[in-house]
């Protein structure tokens, strides 16, 4: 994507580390290089992100309560709803 591109890169090699490294800490978000590393804080801070975590929050509520039935012994279809 960068090829034409002028400009200092990160090698395949440092970035493919920082990722393995990334999910081995279970890492929610990897900034592989420098420049990803700048956009971090503003990443962390933007609606976007704000809407994934309250996505991860309400599909782990389902999980919950998809479990606990499973283990009620009512089959994880019925009943299903999702509140907002």
């Amino acid at each position: 994507m960068s090829r034409g591109f002028d400009a200092p890169k990160a090698s395949p090699e440092s970035v493919a580390r920082a990722i393995f490294d990334g999910v081995e800490s279970q890492d929610e978000d990897i900034f592989p290089d420098s420049m990803s590393q700048t956009m971090d804080a503003g990443w962390q801070s933007s609606p976007a992100k704000a809407l994934e975590r309250e996505y991860a929050a309400i599909a782990a509520a389902g999980r919950t309560k998809s479990n606990a039935r499973r283990y009620a012994g009512v089959p994880a279809s019925k009943g299903t709803a999702w509140v907002f």
